[in-house]
């Protein structure tokens, strides 16, 4: 599971955001993550996204933003990055489950 995550971050990392219903631009990206792994990171590790559901995710999601005293701009980013996350991990296990 953990390799999976571990390219699920490479892939993301060189490639657009594809979230429902929105893009993220190279540029957006680069600051997303560095928000992701700079502030969340501060005060515990990474947990996968994928890992949780909606509703517990974005509890989660609500508390830390408040917490870290995200920007609301940065707040905005992160969660749509998150999302993205959490869209491709959720694509991923439908092909991977597909080929099996």
């Amino acid at each position: 599971m953990r390799l999976t995550w571990s390219v699920l971050i490479l892939s993301v990392s060189v490639s657009p955001v594809h979230c429902a219903d929105q893009n993220l631009s190279a540029k957006e990206l680069a600051i997303a993550k560095k928000v992701y792994t700079s502030k969340c990171s501060r005060c515990h590790e990474i947990y996968e996204p994928s890992a949780y559901r909606d509703k517990e995710w974005n509890q989660w999601m609500t508390k830390m933003i408040r917490k870290s005293r995200l920007k609301q701009a940065q707040a905005e980013l992160l969660t749509r990055y998150t999302d993205g996350l959490r869209a491709q991990a959720k694509q991923l296990s439908i092909e991977t489950n597909r080929v099996r």
